[in-house]
């Protein structure tokens, strides 16, 4: 019985923190804290049609996987834009307070996110990496 309770708490224990393993595993580069600072290059690509927003991204992930930062759109409408978001594993979701709220929900591989958004009844994709050289 005593073994039985046990191995339940170690398998529940295990199960309840996969995120942290593979945020450590996920993102490139964290300060001493634990806490993870990307500056990404955006483009907001429509899957019908031609052109795409472009702007850049500064993101904060903190060890627990909750997302804050700044958006600003190359062509400087508006300005900055508020980012929030979270992270588990490497599944990422963003709220961006542009163009009346853009919802991203993505996957978040080294420093780069691949996802997709809509914009009114139309899908974009939505591709993040870090600056070229």
């Amino acid at each position: 019985m005593n073994t039985r309770l046990a191995a339940a708490v170690l398998a529940f224990g295990l199960a309840a923190t996969p995120s942290l393993p593979a945020f450590a595993a996920v993102v490139t580069a964290r300060d001493a804290q634990g806490v993870a600072h990307l500056n990404l290059d955006t483009q907001i690509v429509p899957q019908r049609g031609a052109g795409y927003y472009g702007g850049t991204l500064k993101l904060t992930i903190s060890r627990d996987g909750i997302v804050n930062g700044i958006y600003r759109p190359e062509d400087g409408d508006g300005g900055f834009h508020t980012v929030v978001g979270g992270l588990n594993g490497d599944q990422i979701w963003l709220n961006i307070s542009y163009l009346g709220g853009l919802h991203v929900s993505g996957v978040l591989s080294g420093s780069k996110i691949v996802g997709g958004t809509f914009i009114g009844t139309h899908f974009f994709d939505f591709n993040a990496s870090p600056p070229k050289a």
